[in-house]
């Protein structure tokens, strides 16, 4: 498993460019499933959905939220997350630009890991 994000990098055959793409749509936190409530289209299309799938989805859970996951689903979905990531802007005296921050957060409230983030 990897401890970071930026551990992609490392990978053989993974770009910086190829890296910084994915690495919004990523986490090393969490349960491994993918939230139907909250999953963009790209990532519920990359673990298997149809792009008609993906759709469906986000405008289903718009009106309501998913209770479960649809037995037609593949496996890897979930309906609630466990970890969250929090971005953070925080200004030095004296700094002309704020240092980037983020936490991932457990829903029990514990803060899990938190990491500067380079620009």
């Amino acid at each position: 498993p990897f401890d970071s994000v930026d551990e992609l990098r490392l990978v053989p055959g993974v770009s910086s460019g190829l890296a910084d793409a994915m690495a919004p749509h990523l986490s090393v936190a969490g349960n491994g499933t993918v939230n139907l409530n909250t999953a963009e289209s790209l990532v519920l299309r990359a673990v298997g959905l149809s792009e008609a799938q993906a759709a469906t989805v986000i405008q289903q859970r718009t009106q309501t939220p998913f209770a479960g996951v649809p037995p037609e689903f593949p496996a890897g979905f979930g309906v609630q997350s466990s970890q969250f990531t929090v971005p953070v802007l925080a200004w030095l005296d004296g700094q002309a630009s704020p240092l980037r921050l983020e936490a991932i957060i457990g829903r029990s409230g514990a803060i899990h890991s938190w990491s500067y983030v380079r620009d």
